[in-house]
């Protein structure tokens, strides 16, 4: 695949790289949608997938590894099979964070439906991962955790404000991420996803 150079142009450029990925995150919300046409909302998804891409999805039990194929089978089956119906998940607030050629988007999420008659709620945490290729900004790996009882982020919380309760015991982490903070360029640009339409 061939890379394309990154050449940390000016702020269109930026403002240009956060909208095709804010793209990205709104066809990777809106394919978990119940309904006829959730076949052609999940070709969308996987078209914004790397092949090689990796979901995992993390919780109580063991992890679920998944490639891409593997990952989307068995939810266009649930989507279109009629057991679970008025289904679809949103993102509540998020933000993106681009160097170059890769960026990454952490953000809080819900999802409501009614599965075999009985209707539920639930929200989580997701991650994305991007790569930047010659089609575009792909995804690279995603992982998600539902309901594990961790606090969710206050809007405009960056990801590095989540190691402050490693501080407290020196954790080499912490360290680690104050000084990519101190010294990281100035080029880093970050995007808030709380305008986001739901799905």
């Amino acid at each position: 695949m061939t890379r394309v150079p990154s050449h940390h142009s000016p702020s269109s450029a930026v403002a240009a790289d956060q909208e095709a990925i804010a793209v990205i995150v709104r066809t990777f919300f809106d394919a978990f949608t119940s309904g006829p046409d959730s076949a052609a909302r999940l070709d969308e998804l996987r078209a914004v997938f790397l092949p090689e891409a990796v979901i995992v999805r993390t919780g109580p039990g063991e992890l679920a590894v998944y490639g891409v194929d593997s990952f989307i089978a068995p939810r266009q089956a649930l989507l279109s099979g009629g057991t679970l119906v008025d289904f679809s998940e949103w993102e509540l607030r998020g933000h993106t964070e681009i160097f170059g050629d890769i960026a990454q988007h952490f953000g809080s999420y819900a999802k409501s439906g009614v599965q075999d008659g009985t209707p539920f709620t639930a929200r989580g945490m997701k991650t994305l991962q991007f790569v930047r290729t010659s089609a575009g900004w792909r995804i690279s790996a995603a992982a998600w955790d539902d309901e594990a009882g961790y606090p969710e982020p206050r809007a405009g919380h960056r990801l590095q404000s989540m190691a402050s309760k490693f501080r407290r015991k020196r954790s080499p982490l912490a360290t680690w991420m104050e000084l990519i903070q101190a010294n990281w360029p100035r080029r880093w640009s970050r995007n808030s996803s709380a305008d986001l339409p739901r799905a």
